[in-house]
């Protein structure tokens, strides 16, 4: 935004909500519709909704010069020519975050092992993420789901889920929680039962998926193995500029734009780190 101030003399008039609760859609919807009364010219939107019912908000929208475009989305889940939005910005949540993730785990193990699942709340991210995991899965038939619970994407049910499912076998070779809060409850589960983290030969590796900084700050001391960093900053920084060039000079945009990602283990973990820290330092517009 700044730097299309500086460039453009562009004088940014923005707001952002979100639900009370994660599928609190119609919470979100109540939002979406007042601003579309309020005369902005685009939206942004990131929502746990039934794809058609949103559709047909997007519509509405539209109609009243109102612009819908989306971020963080799973969008390969849907037919590209059903999509409303102008441009989804985001990630391929099956190859670029669940498949990431189990190829991950299978190969710091050998291919074999026993691994749990704690899983967000069923919806998009959560289907998505999974068929990607199950793509990989396949490839290494001796590596083994032993056990699933959901973590509901918070850290205090995730640990709960995890302690309940290690004390049952702490036999386990691996964690995947489907987004970094569930991993990171996850990788305290793990030392709170006095089990062994990975360090890279033995223990339990957990990973999980977005990219925070604190996600980070854990895997630099050792606690949570690896992430599956989605790109948010790289998202934000799409969706401005596709917002941008679509309102201003009537670019057209890609239907679907995938930003990078990539798995962040303490190998790697600096550049990512500091990206962040980065972006969290800028001053707001």
């Amino acid at each position: 935004m700044r730097a299309y101030s500086d460039m453009f003399g562009v004088k940014w008039n923005w707001t952002y909500a979100s639900p009370q609760e994660h599928q609190d859609i119609n919470d979100q919807v109540n939002t979406i519709e007042a601003w579309v009364t309020n005369r902005y010219d685009a939206v942004l939107v990131c929502t746990a909704g039934d794809f058609e019912s949103m559709q047909n908000v997007y519509a509405k929208a539209e109609a009243a010069g109102t612009r819908v475009f989306q971020f963080n989305m799973p969008a390969e889940l849907w037919p590209e020519d059903q999509n409303r939005a102008i441009s989804n910005i985001g990630y391929n949540n099956t190859m670029q975050a669940g498949y990431l993730a189990g190829r991950y785990i299978a190969e710091k193990l050998g291919g074999k092992g026993k691994m749990l699942l704690i899983w967000g709340l069923p919806g998009h991210w959560s289907t998505a993420r999974r068929k990607g995991l199950d793509i990989a899965l396949a490839e290494y038939p001796e590596l083994q789901i032993v056990g699933e619970q959901r973590g509901d994407y918070v850290r205090d049910k995730a640990l709960n889920a995890a302690m309940n499912l290690l004390q049952r076998d702490p036999n386990i070779n691996a964690i995947y929680g489907e987004n970094e809060e569930m991993a990171l409850g996850a990788s305290q589960a793990i030392q709170a039962l006095g089990l062994k983290p990975w360090d890279g030969t033995d223990g339990i590796i957990t990973i999980g998926a977005d990219g925070l900084k604190s996600g980070y700050e854990s895997i630099q001391q050792g606690q949570m193995t690896a992430t599956v960093s989605v790109g948010a900053v790289d998202q934000g920084r799409q969706s401005i500029d596709t917002i941008f060039w679509n309102l201003i000079f009537g670019q057209v945009p890609p239907k679907v734009f995938n930003v990078r990602t990539q798995v962040v283990d303490k190998s790697n973990v600096e550049e990512p780190l500091a990206y962040v820290n980065w972006a969290l330092s800028v001053p707001k517009v």
